[in-house]
């Protein structure tokens, strides 16, 4: 406990009044990068040592934990073509939750726990608040992982329709009315389809891969792209990226060749 009120605790909340310290404060700070090397557990004992000095209790899932389970570092990357051919089967929420997976690159936490609330219509906005592991919720995985996403005015409507006039709760919902689980969605809904199609097994995660990439190769600019995705960094940025042969050919041929005005002469030259 000693170690928890001097490292972490004194430095954050020492000079803020008591009343002041608030479960929705301490979620913000749970996404900041300075406790994003910590456990789960650490952070959950962090937080009944910040209950204990506070004399309060914060309520039961008042605080939104990380997720015990890292991000899959998943290298798979689907194509326009593969997410093409996956929405022509998918059917029900599945479609909108792929379309969406494609058009945000938002995590599959994230869009799990995704509510109608977090949608802004007329703007044309998604905004990313919380994630979702195996039907808890949880805060974002970072910092600038809390975001608003710019979306297509087409996924705007298919979300109204899949809403059919809801304006509150989850987005997406099983048959029992809970929140969808990754395993799930992966083991039933997901790869069954792409096994059919013949195509890769990937998971959600692929999708975030894919947008990247399709960001990148349409020449949107990294600020923008990092924003969008949640990302702070260009390294991880460029570790999304998987750059199709045919768009490495398409930017060659836009470029100027060095020597192609004087080629000629250095083929008489020779």
């Amino acid at each position: 406990m000693r170690y928890h009120l001097n490292t972490y605790l004194l430095k954050k909340w020492g000079k803020v009044p008591v009343e002041n310290i608030t479960a929705e404060k301490v979620n913000e700070w749970l996404g900041e990068p300075e406790l994003k090397h910590l456990s789960p557990e650490t952070i959950r004992g962090i937080i009944r040592t910040l209950q204990l000095a506070l004399g309060v209790r914060f309520g039961k899932r008042k605080i939104h934990y990380p997720s015990s389970v890292n991000e899959e570092e998943e290298t798979r990357c689907y194509s326009s073509t593969e997410i093409t051919a996956m929405l022509s089967t998918a059917t029900g929420q599945y479609r909108l939750l792929y379309t969406l997976a494609a058009e945000t690159g938002m995590r599959a936490g994230e869009l799990y726990g995704l509510y109608v609330e977090d949608i802004d219509f007329e703007r044309h906005v998604v905004h990313v608040r919380r994630s979702m592991w195996n039907g808890q919720e949880q805060s974002p995985k970072t910092h600038n992982s809390r975001r608003s996403v710019d979306i297509q005015p087409y996924v705007s409507e298919m979300l109204k329709q899949h809403l059919a006039g809801r304006e509150s709760g989850l987005v997406f919902l099983s048959r029992r009315k809970t929140p969808l689980r990754n395993a799930t969605v992966l083991n039933k809904h997901l790869h069954p389809p792409l096994r059919k199609l013949k195509l890769g097994i990937g998971g959600m995660h692929a999708f975030r891969h894919f947008r990247v990439s399709y960001l990148v190769q349409n020449e949107t600019p990294l600020e923008i792209i990092k924003r969008w995705i949640g990302h702070g960094s260009e390294e991880m940025i460029r570790h999304y990226t998987h750059l199709h042969p045919t768009y490495r050919k398409d930017v060659m041929a836009r470029i100027p060749a060095v020597f192609a005005p004087i080629a000629p002469d250095l083929a008489l030259a020779g």
